[in-house]
């Protein structure tokens, strides 16, 4: 078990991003960026929002940590849970990007 670390200060920012399996599925993943929008710690995948009160929010998922430096493979999984106090002001939403058709749906659009 690993022990809590001390405090980060940095932006929390969550984003879908697919698994890389053919199932295509879509999974959150939060990331703490601290100075020069470099990662302060490592990212949670599989991340979730448990709850948002008006001081903070919960973020809870699965901390992927590297045993070496040279071994993608060779990693150690943390559960872990974050708890993220908001800053005034400061929350923003990004908007999504356009989705654009694939081409095999394009194909049975009714033409305008």
């Amino acid at each position: 078990m690993r022990r809590p670390g001390p405090p980060f200060k940095g932006e929390l920012t969550l984003q879908k991003w697919r698994d890389g399996t053919n199932a295509g599925n879509v999974r959150l993943r939060a990331d703490l960026l601290g100075a020069n929008r470099k990662p302060a710690t490592y990212c949670l995948v599989d991340a979730v929002v448990v709850k948002i009160t008006e001081s903070g929010m919960v973020v809870m998922g699965t901390e992927v940590v590297p045993r070496n430096e040279s071994s993608k493979a060779n990693v150690e999984y943390y559960v872990q849970t974050w708890w993220c106090r908001l800053l005034p002001g400061k929350m923003e939403f990004l908007p999504e990007p356009p989705r654009e058709l694939p081409k095999w749906r394009r194909a049975f659009e009714p033409m305008a």
